[in-house]
């Protein structure tokens, strides 16, 4: 929710609703403690307040002040502007010209075989200042403080794609890659194929194949048959040396071959 200044000094500009502020605010320095270990009664200790109102602080009941935000941050070990929305509008005037492919949240799946699960994130972007935050493995859509990580870090927009470079807010302070070509409807799920990619914690660089959808999906049958790496996309990183994500079961257009009959 945003509120529009009447002051003519300020006709046009828009200001984040002070409930929505705080509550954002909360929830994410919740969940910075959280990926931290950091019990709550630590944070009481250290700030020299009760359990209760630290809880209402996260919980965006009441106003928590500066001075006890930076405390609250040092206490967690992170930068304030981890959890602060930038002050003014960064936008690149060159991302202009694909307004009409701004998303505002997508959900992101990946399939693990050797678990046999599925695991999902949610991207959140502010088209305003192209910035973005990844709530990496959610146990919970409906509750983004149940990430695992919390990455934060930009979006770009092209004619053909739409990528995230992000960061974690934590050690190792890793960073991913995101790539998902432009979204569009496809069948009952407004949906597009891409690759995550990073480094693991053994220094190893990986590749992900990974679902990007506007809409929650659960249906499992569906997710594993498009998360699946598929013989045809095997064959080609065989035969080319890289990774090509066939999205639709379609082979290259140069290996592309006549049916069997």
């Amino acid at each position: 929710m945003i509120l529009y200044d009447s002051n003519d000094r300020n006709e046009g500009k828009c200001f984040m609703q002070k409930d929505t502020f705080y509550k954002e605010l909360g929830q994410k320095l919740k969940a910075c403690r959280k990926m931290r270990g950091i019990p709550l009664k630590s944070i009481a200790k250290d700030l020299e307040r009760s359990i209760g109102t630290v809880s209402k602080y996260e919980n965006g009941e009441i106003i928590i002040s500066l001075d006890v935000l930076l405390d609250y941050c040092r206490c967690i070990q992170i930068d304030p502007s981890v959890v602060l929305p930038p002050a003014s509008d960064l936008t690149d005037s060159r991302q202009d010209r694909y307004t009409h492919l701004y998303i505002d949240q997508l959900w992101l799946y990946w399939y693990k075989k050797t678990t046999d699960r599925i695991h999902m994130s949610c991207i959140r972007c502010d088209n305003n200042t192209m910035k973005a935050e990844l709530y990496f493995d959610l146990q919970d859509p409906k509750n983004r403080q149940s990430c695992l990580y919390l990455y934060q870090g930009k979006v770009v927009y092209s004619d053909h794609s739409i990528s995230f470079f992000v960061q974690n807010t934590i050690a190792p302070y890793d960073t991913l890659t995101l790539n998902i070509p432009t979204m569009y409807k496809v069948s009952e799920y407004r949906y597009r194929i891409g690759l995550s990619t990073g480094i693991t914690f053994n220094y190893q660089n990986v590749g992900v194949k990974i679902l990007a959808s506007s809409d929650l999906i659960s249906d499992r049958d569906f997710l594993i048959k498009k998360l699946t790496v598929s013989r045809e996309e095997i064959r080609t990183l065989k035969k080319r040396n890289y990774f090509y994500i066939c999205e639709y079961n379609n082979t290259p257009r140069d290996e592309e071959t006549t049916p069997e009959k």
